[in-house]
């Protein structure tokens, strides 16, 4: 018998970088296929049983750098959306990667002036931002990304164990409506939904953009998609549970107060892969994670990290309320080198604060790890002698979380590290002890 497979749109993949990359997801094994579209594909949505819609996907820059709008292609997709949600068993999955709207813009029409930047504005040209604020009260943003999901839903768990990565949280008017189910909170906001069991939002991170990547990515989320639709038809709808049994009120009672201290050790628990998740992001959500691994050492000292506004990659690092230095951050494929302590050198130099530390923390060989020890490589002798005639302290993220790892053991102080951070350079490294400097 010929199996009724699901047929899954990824619309406006091709924005997203993924062409050639990957055309389709079509193996004999799954239960669905998955489709990846061009913005102006000719296939419609209702062809398909799942749509999958990204954030800033009508958006391009051409080849002078002026930003363009697919205004037409937007507005018959918004309606081809609005029949798509019409029809029966149709699920949109909205997409998002930070949806914080910028204060300013510079405008095209006028040369170099700028004008405040409105959410209607941003949904005239994003229509996944559109449908959220739809469906929403707000849409808020945290400080910093964030990878500490807690997990509501069990379906999702594989999937946001390795792509949950949130800038935003949703506000809504009545978060007890019958329509909405919560798949995810972070810092007890809500960071991934369900409507009406139709519209499933989550958020969506991939460190790089090989195909092996894509297609995991892709193959996870529909999984979790078709798993979570099985399971709420049979759940029924949320009302039915106003009426309750005396026995049942006494279990859920129980349930209640096991999962209080289970949710205690899976948060810990996810505290801790979120912060080994510096060995296997690359770029912004690198930069995050590094972030959390230096505020835990920042813990009952006088140091605060504030991120960079300008430079991206860079964290600035303060004593009470004084600039001392400041830490780049970045995502390698290979071996720390002397362009990346250059680029540390002259950021720092920008800054105007050539007398401040200056540290170089990499995440090394990002690609082809099979097992934590290929990571474990040494930096070249040359590389570490570069970084001392610059007087820049080199790292990887592997040493860092080994020695957030030597203070939580009591075997080093938070304290010896940032004297550490102020007065050395070369290549601090980790040792089962402690650290050593090698110059």
């Amino acid at each position: 018998m010929k199996q009724n497979k699901k047929k899954v749109l990824v619309y406006g993949g091709y924005q997203l970088g993924y062409s050639p990359l990957v055309k389709s997801i079509e193996e004999p094994n799954l239960p669905f296929n998955i489709y990846f579209e061009p913005l102006n594909t000719r296939r419609q949505f209702e062809e398909f049983d799942i749509v999958i819609l990204h954030n800033n996907i009508f958006k391009a820059k051409d080849s002078y750098g002026r930003k363009v709008i697919y205004n037409l292609e937007l507005l018959k997709r918004d309606k081809e959306l609005q029949s798509f949600l019409n029809q029966k068993e149709k699920i949109v999955c909205l997409l998002y990667n930070d949806l914080t709207i910028p204060h300013t813009e510079s405008d095209d029409r006028l040369g170099l002036s700028v004008h405040e930047i409105t959410w209607n504005e941003i949904t005239q040209t994003d229509l996944l931002t559109k449908y959220l604020r739809f469906f929403t009260k707000n849409i808020e943003s945290f400080y910093n990304n964030e990878t500490f999901l807690e997990l509501k839903r069990g379906e999702f768990k594989n999937y946001l164990d390795k792509y949950g990565v949130t800038k935003n949280y949703f506000e809504f008017e009545n978060k007890d409506e019958n329509d909405l189910k919560i798949i995810a909170n972070c810092k007890q906001e809500i960071v991934a939904f369900s409507f009406s069991n139709k519209v499933i939002c989550l958020p969506f991170m991939i460190a790089d953009k090989n195909s092996q990547t894509i297609k995991s990515a892709y193959m996870s989320l529909v999984n979790a998609v078709l798993s979570f639709t099985a399971k709420i038809y049979y759940e029924g709808p949320s009302w039915i549970d106003e009426f309750q049994f005396s026995e049942e009120n006494n279990l859920l009672d129980a349930k209640k107060s096991s999962e209080q201290t289970l949710k205690q050790i899976e948060l810990k628990l996810e505290t801790f892969k979120g912060l080994k998740q510096a060995l296997y992001f690359g770029d912004d959500a690198l930069v995050g994670c590094v972030k959390n691994v230096l505020d835990e050492l920042c813990k009952g000292t006088a140091f605060k990290i504030v991120r960079d506004e300008k430079y991206e990659e860079d964290l600035k690092v303060y004593e009470n309320s004084d600039l001392i230095g400041i830490i780049e951050i970045k995502g390698l494929n290979n071996n720390i080198g002397r362009k990346e302590i250059n680029d540390t050198d002259n950021h720092r130099e920008a800054l105007l604060i050539p007398d401040k530390f200056a540290i170089l923390i990499a995440n090394t060989f990002m690609k082809a790890i099979i097992k934590l020890d290929d990571k474990d490589r040494q930096i070249e002798t040359n590389t570490i002698t570069h970084a001392k005639a610059n007087q820049v302290l080199i790292t990887r993220t592997l040493d860092l979380l080994k020695i957030l790892k030597n203070v939580w053991d009591d075997k080093i102080s938070s304290k010896q590290m940032f004297d550490v951070f102020k007065n050395e350079n070369g290549w601090l490294k980790a040792t089962e002890s402690g650290y050593e400097i090698i110059k």
